[in-house]
């Protein structure tokens, strides 16, 4: 079902082949392999939508659900030999179903510009911007929580929001996933069929360093007719770090008493995977991307998806 979710976009993609000039190719049929490389022009802008759907499953039953959409316009506003200057403007942000008070949460979404550099290859390099965006967020999520402060969901969701924007570090690490999904496969060279797979860091809890995660990218398809291609990636964190991280927290949960507190041989199980894949045209802008990350706590899974799809 997740690779149909790609591949039904065919009809769509007969027509945005003509969108773009000729390029040099990163498409080598020859070896089949590709290189994703951003062939972007100053000015140059696509417009996108993008989905965002979240689920708590306790035991087999919907404890939670939110799905909304949102616009983002990414346009290059300046090319240089090493590097562009890219801008995402992010608006109209659509409840779709869940909770009244998604509604509400959304409002701390106002329209926002994200200025960030990439290499010459499209590799995301740094955010430009994240100091300021983290000041908006801070201030706009700060009024919320006087405005909403008797409504405990709200100010619950407020407060999580706050801790992903509370600081430049934190704005890069955790608030722009979105963005991380859109670049993340620039800059490299793959072979059709050929998995890497590699040992990385990945974010978790407060870990400054991130802790080790299973790594494994590879391409699934060479579509050289309508001059673009898919990349596939999966990544599981460390369940035994994860567990012994879990365990110091709880130790440290000053509402626990001595007899309440857990052995580490106790502690739930926890599985964190993450699956994405992105077709992308021959120019390196992304056609459509889907990443879904499934959490596994004892009897809770949570999955988040987002779809990323030009318009």
């Amino acid at each position: 079902m997740k690779y149909l979710s790609i591949t039904k976009k065919a009809l769509f993609l007969m027509s945005f082949f003509f969108l773009f000039p000729a390029l040099k190719a990163q498409i080598n049929m020859e070896d089949s392999t590709v290189q994703v490389i951003g062939y972007w022009d100053k000015n140059e802008k696509q417009s996108y939508l993008i989905h965002e759907k979240k689920v708590t499953l306790e035991s087999g039953d919907t404890t939670s659900f939110q799905e909304y959409t949102y616009n983002v316009d990414i346009q290059i506003v300046d090319s240089t030999a090493g590097s562009y200057t890219v801008e995402w403007k992010y608006y109209n942000y659509k409840y779709v179903s869940g909770p009244e008070e998604l509604k509400t949460i959304l409002t701390a979404y106002q329209p926002t510009k994200v200025l960030l550099k990439t290499d010459e290859m499209g590799v995301l390099a740094e955010v430009l911007n994240s100091a300021e965006i983290s000041a908006a967020m801070t201030k706009r999520l700060k009024s919320l929580l006087k405005k909403y402060k008797s409504d405990q969901y709200l100010v619950a969701e407020f407060t999580s929001l706050l801790e992903r924007y509370n600081s430049k570090e934190a704005v890069e690490q955790l608030a722009l996933s979105e963005i991380q999904q859109y670049y993340n496969y620039h800059g490299a060279k793959y072979k059709l069929n050929e998995n890497f797979s590699a040992t990385v860091k990945s974010p978790f809890m407060n870990i400054e360093e991130g802790i080790d995660a299973e790594l494994n990218v590879w391409l699934s398809e060479i579509n050289s007719d309508d001059n673009n291609f898919i990349i596939q990636m999966s990544k599981i964190l460390d369940e035994e770090t994860m567990k012994k991280l879990m365990y110091e927290e709880a130790k440290n949960d000053p509402e626990l008493t001595p007899d309440e507190m857990p052995e580490l041989h106790d502690m739930p199980e926890l599985k964190v995977e993450t699956w994405a894949a992105s077709r992308i045209h021959n120019s390196g802008w992304i056609v459509y991307s889907v990443q879904s990350i499934e959490v596994l706590f004892d009897s809770e899974k949570s999955t988040e998806e987002r779809i990323i799809e030009l318009l």
